[in-house]
């Protein structure tokens, strides 16, 4: 056993001196071998149609670094100038359809503090003065 210690340590030392060159990442890419059929197919889609088609992209909008609340008048207007921001078409984008949902923007239009407020209100009560709001 004391032969078989130092074996198993010197077979070690290499394997544990590629470890520091190891990087985590929750990529599908990562999750198939490099010359896996369903990868290359993954790719050329990705190539073809943008990333975002295959994996579509999340934007979260936090005020935790600043200390600060997104259910604030300022914060919707920030959100709502990213949103037109990213709506502008670009020659070299390959964005084909662009769903923006959130707090302070559904169904392809920004919504009002005011009404994201009356909405809060609504869904407080049992009975809702435009019942359209409970959809917010």
């Amino acid at each position: 056993s004391l032969i078989l210690l130092p074996v198993i340590i010197f077979i070690f030392i290499p394997i544990g001196m590629q470890c520091k060159h190891l990087h985590t990442s929750i990529s599908f890419d990562f999750m198939l071998p490099s010359n896996a059929q369903s990868l290359t197919t993954y790719k050329t889609l990705g190539d073809t149609f943008g990333k975002g088609a295959i994996s579509p992209y999340r934007l979260i909008v936090s005020g935790n670094d600043a200390g600060e609340k997104v259910d604030t008048r300022e914060s919707f207007e920030v959100m709502q100038n990213v949103i037109k921001a990213l709506e502008q078409p670009v020659e070299t984008s390959l964005l084909v359809q662009a769903n923006f949902t959130g707090i302070a923007w559904a169904n392809n239009q920004a919504i009002s503090f005011t009404t994201f407020e009356m909405a809060q209100e609504c869904a407080a009560l049992w009975t809702c003065p435009m019942e359209s709001l409970r959809e917010l």
